[in-house]
Formats: C-alpha cells, structure tokens, sequence
C-alpha cells in the first residue's frame, strides 16, 4: 500500500447492500488481516475524486503557458480580450455564447455568470463614474440558431458571437440512407450528425458574416478535461485583460454585495441593523409613494370628471356665442338685401377694426392666466384640456371690464360657469366679455373704446376675465389683436 496512491476514501459493500465509506485507516484498523485484496482505481481519467481534476488542471497550466505572451496574436486570451473590448467600443452591448455541443451548455451559462459579474461597474479605477459592462447571452448550437440567428442576423446590430466548435466529437452517430423518396432528406444519408452540426455551425457563422455582424470562433480539437481547462482558463484571463483595458476592478462584485447586504438585514442577521434600518425607511419612502399614486389616481379622476362638465359648459357658451353672431351676420345680411346702405359708423367699424390688429387696449389690466388653443394637464401631461377659444385675466373683484373698440351691444346673456357676458359687434368682428358680476350696457347700445361695461365678479372660486375675439363665425386669438 506504500506504491505511491493516496486513497481519498475505502468502499465496502456488505450482504445487506448498504455501502459503507470511510477514510483507509479506519477500515485498516477495523478489518486488519482480514484484509485480502485491494483494487486500486486511477482517479486521473475517471470522475469521482479529487484527482478527477488532474488534467482539467493540467489543461488551465498549458493555456497559461501560451497566454503568457504579450504579443496579441500569439496569445488568445488577449486577443479575444480585445476582440470583445473593440466591439463593446462599437456600440456590441450584447455578447453571445454560443457552442455547438451539448456537453458545453453548462460551460456557457458559467461564461455568462463571469462576464457580467466581472465586467458590470459603474465607476474606474480612478474613481470616475462609468457604466461599462456587456451583456452575455448563452446560445446552444443547433437549437437556438433556428429561433434567434434571424434575430441575430436581421435585428439590432448590437450583438457580437463567439462560436465554440469542436473539431472531433466524442462519438459518431451515421445519418442512414433509405429516404432516396424524399429529396430534402435523402441528401444526408451516408453522413454523421456530427457532419451536420459541424455544417450547420459553418453555415451560420457565414450568415452572420455575410450580414456584417460581429462574430468570430474557438476551435477545440476535442472535448476532454484538458480541452476544458483550456477554456476555463482561457475564459478567466480574457476578463481581466478585458477588465484592464477598461480600467475597472474585475475582482470586486458590490453591485452583488449589496443584494446579499439586504438580504441578510431583511433575515435578521447580526450586524446588519443599520442596513435593515435603512431598508425599513425605504419601505416607508415606498409606501408613501404608493399612497402619492393612489391620491394622484384618484385626483385624475376626479379632473376628468370636472373637465368633462367644464367641456359641457364651454361647449354650450361656443355654440350660444355662434348662435348669437349668427344671427347678427344674418340681419346685416337683410339689411344688405333690402338695398339698404349700412350705417356710416358701422362701415367705419369694419375698416377701422381690421387696421388696428395688435394695436387694441386689453379689456382689463391683469396677468394672462389662460391662453389660446389647445392645452393639456400640468400634471397629468396626456390629459387634454377643453380647447380655449379666448385668454383668462386674473383680476380683482370689482374690477371694471371696458369695450376695446367703438361697438354696438349685440347681446348681453347669462351662462352656466360664466355668469354675466356681452356680446359686442365690430362690423364683421365680434368680442365677447364673460364672468361679468354686474353689467353697466344693454342691447343695443353704442359703447366707446375704453367705455366700461361692467365689472367682474368671483365664479367658481376664480376672479378671472373670460375673453373672445371673432371674425365672422370663427375664433381668433385675443392676444394677437391687443396691444
């Protein structure tokens, strides 16, 4: 037992078929000489101890041996290091894994673990803040080149692929003839499935090429241990040079940290109060955001509400408004008809108001609370306001509203939300004053410019001036008429 072995451990089996392990001494000391046979086991080329792990060993050492080179192209690691760095440069934020044998499916999903926790930091060695990083994506082969090599060829040119191809796969498995009837299958017959991967992995590295995506290929002679501790190490060194050159601890994981932080005050772990303090405050912060959007929900609701009377209201004033100038275009009209000449003053209206655009005085002198056209929400930016076919001054209560130019009452009305208004026509144009206390004119009445008419009152909470312009049947805006 001295020829040079180290046992990890005896197996006995009983006549009860219950195995029973334990480390050699002990077994040595227990049976003694009654010990006949000892079958030894060559751990090195067989999975089960620790020395299942020789040549996956063996494998890391010879790839550090070549990688330990600074010329790029005799040294792989860093050469696929800067591969991944320059595409990461050219926008590539995505890096695909994508091997084509099923033995290596768990080796891309360890990749893609490496990557991202080794490369996602938001600050440098410096201290400068970043964002740097690539996202991995694992890809088997075969299976996933039908459902997202379109995606990769055809989509977003923010990809790059790493093929891992192997030369010679473990075992062959012959494609047999028999389907001669059926010509998109019989051409396969007399090869091996391992031709067909090995062309389809071909074939799509060309697709991509040809479509000017990214991607280039490792080449593994044949999977084993050493070939696996090949890619393990080369995989590992890629990222710290990648790391280097991007000048970032590769080393550290606080992103990670922090979960693990929280998850430990979240348990109660000793030595986190602080932590968990803090998480219950942010639970607080969350809460009372919460309740923001339940009040911010209810609130919308309740404006739509508002607006939707608000919008019977002015719906109901526009239409008066049209009606009123309607009707007062009409009468002029029979007037016109019946041969008989306007008035003097009316035909100096007409001239005199169109000539004075942007030169009128303001009905009354206060701040612009409401303009023109078309507005939405403050807060709720996709929820449209009623259109405003006027301007809102704020003003005192009892302040005096005046004409802004020589007039004749047209009409003077009570509407819902507007209390009090006038409507007085200009010849072809028309203003009208609304949210009147108390009105000073009648219908028919000659006004002045700068003559009051009335004086305005608080309606609905507001002490506020509701002001149109109209040529005709259409609305203009106010302000572009006052000086």
């Amino acid at each position: 037992m001295d020829d040079g072995h180290t046992f990890e451990r005896i197996v006995l089996r009983v006549k009860d078929n219950t195995l029973y392990c334990s480390f050699p001494e002990d077994w040595v000391r227990i049976l003694g000489k009654r010990i006949k046979k000892v079958h030894f086991k060559d751990y090195r080329v067989q999975a089960g101890g620790l020395h299942g792990f020789v040549d996956l060993l063996a494998g890391a050492g010879y790839m550090d041996s070549i990688c330990n080179k600074p010329a790029m192209r005799r040294n792989p690691a860093l050469m696929c290091a800067v591969l991944q760095v320059a595409a990461m440069e050219e926008g590539k934020n995505v890096g695909v894994m994508m091997p084509y044998s099923d033995n290596l499916k768990f080796l891309a999903d360890w990749y893609c673990q490496l990557w991202a926790e080794s490369l996602g930091k938001n600050v440098t060695l410096d201290g400068k803040p970043c964002n740097y990083g690539q996202t991995p994506v694992k890809s088997l082969g075969v299976t996933d080149q039908h459902s997202q090599v379109q995606l990769y060829t055809e989509g977003p040119y923010d990809k790059v692929v790493t093929f891992l191809s192997l030369k010679k796969y473990a075992c062959e498995m012959p494609i047999p003839h028999g389907c001669e009837s059926i010509p998109d299958v019989s051409f396969l017959g007399g090869h091996t499935m391992e031709e067909l991967i090995q062309a389809e992995n071909a074939a799509t590295a060309y697709a991509l090429t040809k479509a000017g995506r990214m991607n280039y290929t490792l080449w593994i002679p044949e999977l084993n241990a050493f070939t696996l501790g090949q890619l393990l190490f080369l995989f590992e060194l890629q990222t710290a040079y990648a790391g280097a050159m991007l000048n970032i601890n590769t080393f550290n994981q606080p992103g990670v940290e922090e979960g693990k932080k929280a998850t430990f005050a979240l348990l109660g772990k000793a030595g986190y109060a602080e932590k968990k303090k803090e998480l219950d405050n942010l639970k607080k912060d969350e809460n009372k955001a919460d309740s923001v959007v339940k009040k911010l929900q209810k609130d919308r609701k309740k404006y739509q509400s508002q607006l939707a009377s608000k919008k019977k209201e002015i719906d109901a004033l526009n239409r008066e408004i049209a009606r009123l100038i309607a009707n007062a275009m009409n009468k002029d009209g029979q007037k016109s008809s019946s041969k008989k000449p306007k008035a003097p003053v009316d035909m100096k209206l007409d001239a005199e108001f169109s000539k004075n655009k942007g030169k009128l005085p303001w009905p009354a002198d206060g701040p612009v609370v409401g303009t023109f056209g078309k507005h939405y929400h403050p807060v709720y930016k996709n929820l449209e306001l009623p259109p405003n076919n006027g301007v809102d001054v704020a003003l005192a209560k009892g302040s005096q509203v005046a004409a802004v130019f020589d007039g004749v009452v047209k009409q003077v009305i009570v509407m819902p939300g507007y209390n009090q208004c006038v409507l007085i026509q200009h010849g072809n144009y028309f203003t009208f004053y609304c949210k009147l206390g108390s009105v000073s004119v009648k219908a028919g009445d000659k006004v002045k410019t700068g003559q009051s008419i009335g004086v305005i009152d608080t309606i609905n909470g507001q002490t506020q001036l509701h002001f149109q312009v109209w040529q005709g049947n259409k609305p203009q805006n106010p302000e572009t008429w006052l000086r």
